[in-house]
C-alpha cells in the first residue's frame, strides 16, 4: 500500500545500520523524569518500545507515528500500540498530525499523544 500510495517510494535500496535499544542509549543521557520521547520508526515502534520500558516509564508525554493501515512488513498497527501504552500506564489524548492516502483520502498515519496517567 505505501508503494500505490507514494510511488516515489518505490525505489530501494539495502542499506545496513546500527540497532540499538533504547534503554542502552538512554543509559549516557542525563534524563530527569516527565521527558517527552517521539517514536517515528517506520513500523518498528513496538521494537522501540520493548527495547525501551525503562526510559519510556520517565516519560510524561509520549508521540508515537501510528499506522492504521499495514505500510511495512510485519509493522503493528495503531491498535497494538495502544493496548501496549494502555498497559503501561499511558493514556491516548488524540493525534498531533495525520497522513493521508493520496488516493482515497483515508488516514494511514497518524503521531499519537500519549500521557502517563
Amino acid at each position: 500500500m505505501h508503494k500505490r500510495a507514494f510511488p516515489f517510494t518505490s525505489k530501494d535500496a539495502l542499506e545496513k545500520i546500527a540497532v540499538k535499544r533504547l534503554d542502552d542509549m538512554a543509559r549516557d543521557l542525563d534524563l530527569t523524569e516527565n521527558i517527552l520521547i517521539k517514536i517515528d520508526v517506520q513500523g518498528f515502534e513496538d521494537r522501540v518500545i520493548a527495547g525501551g520500558l525503562k526510559t519510556i516509564q520517565m516519560a510524561k508525554l509520549l508521540i508515537v507515528e501510528t499506522s492504521f493501515e499495514s505500510l511495512y512488513d510485519d509493522q503493528p498497527l495503531f491498535d497494538t500500540i495502544y493496548e501496549t501504552l494502555k498497559g503501561m500506564g499511558l493514556a491516548y489524548h488524540g493525534n498531533f498530525t495525520q497522513l493521508l492516502n493520496p488516493i482515497d483520502g483515508s488516514v494511514l498515519q497518524a503521531d499519537g499523544i500519549f500521557i502517563k496517567s
